[in-house]
């Protein structure tokens, strides 16, 4: 089947893979970093307050762009 796609194809299939990888580990270094910051500046007993915040949010956006 990947035989069949043209090169023009596979250098843009190649771009958007690199780019899916990349994204990733910037993705993954940039949820670190604000964890760290989040955990310093509010302290370890806020922790479990923010993720349900973030849980409410998250479900609270989901419903409004699923409207």
């Amino acid at each position: 089947m990947l035989n069949k796609i043209s090169s023009e194809e596979k250098r843009i299939i190649t771009i958007l893979v690199m780019m899916s990888f990349f994204s990733g580990i910037f993705i993954s270094y940039y949820v670190s970093y604000i964890s760290a910051v989040f955990v310093k500046i509010a302290g370890v007993d806020n922790l479990p307050l923010a993720y349900i915040v973030s849980g409410l949010g998250g479900m609270l956006l989901t419903s409004i762009f699923n409207k």
